[in-house]
């Protein structure tokens, strides 16, 4: 996987398209709406089973020997606690490296969000899937300036681009900058229709459903499109949030092209 690439390609992609989208039933987008709130998950709490995945890397009992030593020596620990420390870990990291590190990465991710966005309104699975068969609503937000309000709480803030794959190639090297983006940004091929965009964060407290909802300002917000789909009641209370709350964004409602297998806009007065 070349890193340098996607996080090149994210780069130019966003400074040329700052809005991203992200898929919605009526009755969720709704109250995100109203309460200005934009949701943040755990990882373990995906839809996709191999996302986050350990098994992305290799885990040699000689290189994770090494990480204990390093861990070791940069926090500084006594020499007596760390001799100690060394025999106990040693002893873990012989018995199995990859189970210890999976409980290592599971510490490393306490308190950590995704929230992932598309790069377009018009995909017709993420239609399908996402906004509960057309009846639902699509949000696009400007992503530079939700990146700048959650940083604004949590530094610990960064764009992640999506690598999508036929197959696992795991990586030796777990202790980088690529680790990050090859834990978070992997996902099989299957899911490359949602041409997707994540930001990851932390800390945040989560529920027990591992999601979290973040404030954010109504200015983020830039169009909002409903599916074609969608009911008149659901349509007339967004067009009440929308009047009162986000006089600035666009409207619009997708139509299907018959003639061409493609899902089009037309603009709405609300």
């Amino acid at each position: 996987m070349d890193i340098i690439k996607n996080i090149t390609d994210l780069a130019t992609h966003l400074e040329n398209n700052p809005v991203n989208y992200k898929y919605y039933s009526a009755d969720v987008a709704l109250t995100a709406l109203k309460k200005k709130t934009l949701q943040f998950t755990h990882p373990n709490g995906f839809n996709d089973p191999f996302d986050s995945n350990v098994n992305l890397f290799k885990f040699d009992k000689d290189d994770v020997t090494q990480y204990v030593v390093d861990v070791i020596n940069k926090h500084k620990i006594s020499e007596d606690h760390g001799a100690y420390m060394y025999r106990q870990l040693q002893t873990l990291v012989s018995q199995n490296p990859k189970e210890y590190m999976q409980n290592i990465f599971d510490e490393e991710n306490l308190g950590r969000g995704i929230t992932c966005f598309s790069k377009k309104f018009n995909q017709m699975q993420m239609w399908a899937h996402y906004a509960d068969k057309h009846k639902g609503i699509c949000i696009g937000y400007d992503l530079f300036k939700i990146k700048d309000t959650i940083a604004d709480v949590n530094k610990e803030s960064a764009f992640i681009p999506v690598n999508y794959v036929n197959e696992i190639v795991a990586l030796s090297n777990f202790t980088d900058i690529n680790t990050i983006f090859h834990w978070f940004g992997t996902k099989h091929s299957f899911w490359s229709y949602e041409e997707e965009v994540r930001l990851i964060s932390r800390p945040f407290d989560y529920s027990k459903e591992n999601k979290c909802l973040f404030p954010i300002q109504k200015e983020n917000v830039i169009e909002i499109y409903c599916g074609y789909n969608i009911n008149e009641i659901d349509l007339n209370n967004l067009k009440d949030i929308l009047r009162s709350d986000y006089p600035h964004v666009k409207l619009f409602q997708i139509q299907p092209d018959y003639d061409a297998f493609t899902l089009e806009r037309e603009e709405i007065c609300f």
